[in-house]
């Protein structure tokens, strides 16, 4: 009778203390997959972000971010079921080099240029690392469209990348999206500290760049919502968060907030645990010892 009691006892107590841990085991995070959803190509994982960005009359860039240091290739298609490649692909050149967790990559070809505006191609990408291919796309090709209409310069947008702590140490290398939240805009690129820039961290765009998604022309307002990200892989990411353009005032350049990077993945806040995520997996622990000591002591 007692051994019967002695291991009803136990029974309940490990019944208890994990009712009490299910909240805390059960609070998985959700990964971003990298990909905002004012974008229309599919998504992509958090290991290779696929997006396409600087649309223009003879292609875009692509890129995305891998977890170990590979190859980068993009197959362009002028039709749905990847049969016919344009001219030049596959592309291959990444800004970063051979093998990199970055992969910056520029489509230009001939057969995008001679090309109706607005008409849609489609694309894979695959990194290797000399082994296995890390970072195909799965499932249904991504899309772009070919842009229309050349834009006339209107005044810059710009921005500094800065490692923590901040402004003594501006970063170099981390892919800077920026697009327009509340008009849907396509992104634009660039890599920090670029030649084109200038200044080590520092990241610009004419305003006049920006273009919708089917590649037409695309006119910033005062008013209009930006949205800068940091994309730097290893390095770190940073957002500058909303943004209210306003307007390049005086004619100037408009510098939006600095981007610190953290090892924090965009679109993911940073979590504090709930009260009951640390005080319950406690209260667990706690019955099932005090459970134990007095069976002993029985």
């Amino acid at each position: 009778m007692k051994d019967a009691r002695t291991t009803s006892i136990i029974i309940t107590s490990l019944f208890l203390s994990v009712l009490v841990m299910m909240p805390f085991a059960c609070a998985v995070p959700v990964i971003d997959t990298g990909n905002p959803p004012y974008e229309e190509w599919p998504q992509g994982t958090v290991e290779n972000s696929v997006k396409v960005s600087n649309l223009r009359e003879s292609g875009c860039t692509i890129s995305w971010i891998t977890d170990v240091p590979s190859s980068s290739r993009v197959d362009v298609y002028s039709d749905a079921a990847g049969t016919i490649p344009v001219d030049g692909s596959p592309f291959t050149t990444n800004y970063f080099g051979v093998s990199s967790t970055k992969h910056y990559v520029n489509v230009d070809s001939s057969t995008i240029v001679n090309a109706a505006g607005g008409t849609t191609f489609y694309f894979k990408v695959t990194s290797s690392d000399g082994t296995e291919d890390v970072a195909p796309s799965a499932g249904a090709l991504y899309t772009f469209r070919r842009a229309s209409d050349t834009p006339s310069p209107k005044g810059n947008i710009c921005g500094m990348v800065y490692s923590d702590p901040g402004p003594t140490n501006p970063v170099n290398g981390v892919i800077v999206y920026v697009n327009c939240t509340n008009k849907n805009s396509a992104l634009l690129s660039i890599i920090s500290g670029d030649p084109s820039v200038g200044v080590d961290g520092g990241w610009m765009f004419d305003v006049s760049a920006f273009r919708n998604m089917d590649g037409t022309l695309l006119t910033i307002t005062a008013g209009d919502t930006l949205v800068a990200e940091a994309w730097g892989a290893e390095l770190g990411n940073a957002t500058t968060g909303d943004y209210t353009y306003q307007g390049n005032p005086g004619g100037n350049d408009e510098f939006l907030p600095d981007m610190i990077l953290s090892s924090a993945p965009l679109g993911i806040p940073v979590a504090i645990p709930e009260f009951s995520q640390i005080i319950l997996p406690i209260v667990g622990v706690i019955i099932f010892v005090f459970a134990t000591a007095y069976v002993r002591r029985k």
